[in-house]
């Protein structure tokens, strides 16, 4: 057998080598190795000599003046010669089942694994049946310790106690009461229990392992303003243990673990979230100081947008384009601004009509519902021009007064009649000019053309019949 082990022995040793080696990459579990905090005395009366008293011979500080006693109406103790040291000692045992005992107070806040041992003795008429039971609240309620029954004899050897384990219950607490209470009536000697009968109690000792407490930090908190009614946080923990949320924050995230710890709060209100409070208690029942959480708002209100001037906006083509502008609300202080696409979707090189979009999004993520503007780009307005051309003539005729004798009888030149006609060109002159050419014809009769002509026709007729009736023309 010998030498086929030591056959295989390198190939086991290189396999376990490989398999090391190759751990992280088969994705196994690399288990931590185990560390083993150290135990420490709680408390222990040990009576080491003749100065012994009632008062706790080691342990914690807090343990320092803590004291034995007996209950039910046994004798003063006494502290007599044990096997080497000395015992606590105590008569007047008898009729005491479920009534007298001996029993120690302390505190084992910061300690957990809690565990007993004890040594008792008795006389042949002293009591022979014990049991350990623990209080947390004073002696108001008792249990019973598993493991903790005492059969006791006239010796050290027989009703010890070695380091028994004490339920959860009496970890890290402020006052841990123990008593070793008689069970029965029956001596040692096993007759019944006499008042002479006595017991003895020695090298009481109390163990403990320092408990850590559970230490908290914030790595990722909630952002101060949020939309997320369920937002999501995340803190470290220096232990594992159970949660217990604080304020207005839960999660159904029940157990934390060592490192990182993310977690999605429940759904929370609308408004300011400033006392959310995280808190880890250890397997040991030792909680940590309460981690604030840093306060942040929830808000899912959207902003509202307001247009502002006219819509629909009219710009005539080649203009410029003009951003009336909006106006924004939120019920957060700090109010968001609009964002307009309308400096890059109108285009006022061109006739038509086009869609300006306004939105606008809060500091929570909240987004408002767009607003539209109609801008119609139309065609500039064309006005009628004047139109200034050479000046139209303007035919001024000035016809001078026809003195005509009634009988047609008086000199030719009496009917001459005058007439002066000009063509003058209307150059737009001045007022002056014109209110003195009505002066100069002022008693003057302005005969249009047609009537010249006219008094011309008129005036020939007249000749000719002035002629034909003249005497020398009608002697011929």
């Amino acid at each position: 057998m010998s030498k086929l082990i030591n056959k295989f022995k390198k190939k086991i040793v290189v396999l376990a080598s490989v398999m090391i080696a190759l751990q992280p990459l088969l994705g196994l579990a690399v288990l931590p190795a185990k560390t083993f905090a150290a135990t420490e005395t709680v408390v222990e009366w040990n009576f080491p000599d003749a100065t012994a008293d009632n008062v706790a011979d080691g342990g914690i500080s807090a343990n320092a003046a803590k004291t034995i006693s007996t209950t039910g109406g046994t004798s003063a103790i006494d502290y007599t010669a044990a096997d080497v040291t000395r015992s606590a000692h105590a008569t007047g045992w008898d009729s005491g089942s479920d009534i007298k005992s001996w029993q120690v107070e302390f505190t084992t806040v910061g300690y957990n694994d809690i565990k007993l041992s004890s040594a008792q003795r008795s006389s042949g008429t002293g009591p022979r049946d014990f049991k350990v039971q623990y209080s947390v609240n004073s002696g108001a309620t008792w249990t019973d310790v598993s493991g903790g029954t005492v059969t006791t004899a006239d010796n050290y050897t027989l009703g010890v106690l070695s380091g028994i384990s004490l339920p959860a219950d009496v970890n890290n607490q402020p006052s841990v009461s123990l008593q070793w209470i008689i069970t029965s009536n029956t001596a040692v000697d096993a007759g019944t229990v006499g008042a002479s009968g006595a017991s003895n109690i020695d090298n009481i000792v109390v163990t403990g392992v320092a408990t850590t407490t559970p230490a908290l930090t914030e790595v990722t908190p909630v952002a101060t303003l949020t939309n997320d009614t369920t937002p999501d946080y995340t803190f470290n923990s220096t232990e594992a243990g159970a949660i217990t949320y604080g304020g207005d924050c839960t999660s159904v995230t029940p157990t934390a673990v060592v490192g990182n710890n993310p977690i999605t709060f429940s759904a929370l209100a609308d408004g300011l979230h400033n006392n959310c409070t995280v808190t880890v208690t250890n397997t040991d029942g030792t909680s940590s100081t309460p981690l604030s959480i840093t306060p942040f708002t929830v808000d899912t209100t959207a902003p509202v947008i307001t247009l502002v001037g006219a819509n629909p906006q009219t710009i005539e083509q080649g203009q410029a384009y003009t951003e009336l502008g909006a106006t924004v609300t939120d019920i957060n202080p700090t109010t968001p601004a609009y964002i307009s696409d309308g400096a890059t979707v109108v285009d006022t090189a061109k006739v038509g009509t086009y869609a300006v979009t306004y939105n606008a999004t809060d500091l929570a993520g909240n987004t408002a519902t767009p607003v539209t503007r109609t801008v119609n780009v139309v065609s500039p307005k064309v006005d009628t021009p004047i139109v200034t051309g050479p000046a139209v003539p303007t035919v001024v005729t000035t016809v001078a007064e026809i003195p005509v004798d009634e009988q047609f009888g008086g000199s030719s030149e009496q009917g001459e009649v005058k007439a002066d006609t000009t063509v003058k060109p209307d150059n737009g002159g001045n007022t002056e000019n014109k209110e003195e050419k009505k002066e100069e014809t002022k008693g003057k009769k302005n005969i249009p053309l047609w009537g010249i002509i006219f008094l011309l026709v008129l005036a020939g007729i007249g000749g000719y019949l002035f002629y034909s009736q003249s005497p020398d023309k009608s002697k011929k």
